[in-house]
């Protein structure tokens, strides 16, 4: 019988020893794992799998969906002309010969095969591909968190299982990631807080590594555990105060001076952060009592949060502007009005001091396209000093005819000079 997958005519999309992948949407709010694992490349073939596999994938989507980090349903249409191979066993056999080394990519070959094993059968492969390719990740497992967790979960069934999560379990972590990735392999939470709470504890605290720009989704993925794993056995112990102060942050305002605002300070997440967190949080994997969108607390941090950016001296994160720009147009028009305040504009206006040249530039294509009754009120709280050197990049990025409209609408000279 021929091995099971897709019909002929395509080729492998390989560049410079790197498969090509285009969804970059599936990696967004996932920075920190970008430089250890292909993600595009792990969620493509997950669904080529699912798209030839004879097996019921209920189970495996479920569990997917309720426990992975970064695993979003790709779109099968084209996998053909992406990659080129017709069968699985194909893509482990002649990815060795054009992608060579690529560790990100074997990363994700290794998990995507890993994930997908009750789905795996015996007709996708010819001879020992599958054998040979694990052969190849054990050899190159040695200190490796993904693949070491890869072959777990392709062989915790097996004789050889228990020895594989007690090397998991007794690893050592220095990097925030990858201690979260760690705990991402057990089903059970509870049994992965017994190995690992220590090493959360510190990795997430004062050792932290991973920033909270760019990695929105696996905070969000991290709290969406903690609180399960609090509802059910709790987080009371003085030594899990982080861990319920992240639980707080979909459900409630945590301000400047609360409890759990200071609990974060003291675990070396900056204000920024926190109010970046408290927004931004909603928008990602929801739990039972995440606030709506449309009450009157979230569009308080909504507030908070642009006045502390719009104000900040410091260039953001790409996710943060974005972030920035969405609860500008989502609340225009507030759902319940702030102290008389009809929308996001009003509230902010006096407390608004633009202090950064790529702040300015994010925000000037979504205020110069505005056409609302009020937008020229909005024009005018974006002021700056023109005489100010540090606005000098603004030249280059505008030609000469559209710099002095801008400078027209913003009325950017507020120099006494």
């Amino acid at each position: 019988m021929a091995p099971v997958g897709l019909s002929n005519g395509c080729r492998f999309s390989f560049y410079g020893g790197k498969v090509m992948a285009q969804n970059t949407s599936a990696i967004q709010g996932f920075g920190a794992y970008q430089d250890k694992v292909n993600i595009e490349l792990f969620n493509d073939i997950i669904s080529f799998v699912m798209a030839t596999t004879a097996e019921n994938i209920t189970a495996t989507v479920n569990s997917l969906n309720h426990r992975h980090l970064w695993y979003s349903w790709s779109d099968n249409d084209n996998i053909q002309e992406r990659y080129g191979f017709r069968y699985f066993g194909e893509l482990l056999e002649r990815y060795e010969d054009k992608a060579g080394s690529n560790i990100k990519d074997i990363r994700a070959i290794a998990l995507a095969m890993a994930y997908t094993s009750e789905l795996l059968t015996d007709d996708m492969f010819v001879g020992a591909q599958k054998t040979g390719f694990i052969r190849k990740i054990t050899a190159l497992s040695a200190g490796d968190i993904y693949l070491k967790g890869a072959l777990y979960l392709l062989c915790k069934h097996e004789p050889v299982g228990d020895r594989l999560l007690d090397v998991l379990t007794q690893m050592t972590h220095t990097r925030t990631e990858e201690v979260i990735f760690a705990v991402s392999l057990f089903d059970d939470f509870e049994q992965a807080m017994r190995a690992f709470k220590p090493q959360l504890t510190e990795l997430l605290s004062g050792a932290r590594t991973m920033p909270v720009a760019g990695n929105i989704e696996i905070y969000s993925w991290l709290i969406k555990r903690f609180y399960a794993y609090h509802k059910s056995t709790g987080l009371k112990a003085k030594d899990m105060a982080l861990f319920r102060a992240f639980i707080e942050l979909p459900t409630s305002f945590v301000k400047a001076g609360s409890r759990y605002h200071d609990v974060l300070l003291g675990s070396k997440y900056t204000s920024e952060e926190i109010i970046y967190l408290n927004s931004a949080i909603i928008d990602c994997r929801p739990i039972h009592e995440t606030r709506s969108r449309e009450s009157i607390v979230a569009e308080k941090i909504a507030v908070e949060f642009c006045k502390v950016f719009i104000n900040s001296e410091s260039t953001h994160h790409p996710e943060v502007y974005e972030h920035l720009e969405s609860l500008m147009i989502r609340y225009d028009s507030f759902f319940v009005k702030i102290n008389g305040n009809n929308g996001i504009f009003d509230a902010i206006k006096a407390d608004i001091k633009l202090a950064n040249p790529q702040t300015f530039l994010r925000l000037h294509k979504l205020l110069i396209n505005d056409r609302t009754s009020h937008s020229s009120d909005k024009h005018r709280i974006f002021r700056f000093d023109i005489l100010n050197e540090q606005w000098d990049v603004l030249s280059c990025p505008f030609p000469r005819k559209k710099a002095e409209t801008a400078a027209k609408i913003y009325k950017i000279n507020e120099g006494k000079r």
